[in-house]
């Protein structure tokens, strides 16, 4: 493979495009490129959640208020996935995120920004995350109107609560 298609391919991988996709594209196989995309240390590979990695109620909040801001989740096929919708342009947002949910779960996330608007999306699929959100809020089918901490304020950690408020403030 020429160093110039690697690089259009590397680009588009890193704009989210799957291994099937670049096959697509660049009539490779997929193992071509998950070779390629190995030795250069770019290749996403699952990393299943299983447990929070912290205990720290700040930043347990923090993403619960993001979630609850920006975010949405759903069944997509076999695929728990979660989305939070930002700008596309609030890139220290979207390193803040990542390294949050690197710290708080050990799970990294994509990055997807469109071209024609200004939206951004973060995406990461995830069944522990999925059904941990859930612990957290209450929330029907308009989530924007009626999403709400499950329990009164006064069962929640102080921490957790400054989290939360930063969150929803932030997203």
């Amino acid at each position: 493979m020429d160093e110039l298609l690697l690089e259009k391919a590397i680009k588009d991988y890193k704009e989210g495009f799957s291994l099937r996709k670049l096959s697509a594209k660049y009539g490779y196989s997929n193992s071509t490129f998950r070779k390629y995309l190995k030795k250069s240390g770019l290749l996403r590979q699952h990393n299943i959640v299983y447990s929070v990695k912290t205990n720290n109620n700040l930043l347990i909040g923090l993403f619960i208020g993001v979630w609850a801001g920006d975010g949405s989740k759903f069944m997509d096929k076999w695929a728990y996935t979660i989305k939070i919708h930002i700008n596309k342009n609030d890139l220290e947002f979207v390193d803040f995120f990542k390294k949050l949910m690197l710290t708080l779960f050990g799970k990294t996330v994509a990055f997807i920004a469109e071209k024609e608007t200004n939206r951004g999306t973060i995406r990461f699929y995830s069944k522990f995350i999925y059904n941990f959100i859930d612990q957290y809020l209450n929330y029907e089918s308009n989530k924007t109107l009626t999403v709400r901490l499950k329990e009164d304020i006064d069962k929640y950690d102080k921490n957790f609560l400054k989290g939360f408020l930063i969150g929803i403030i932030s997203s």
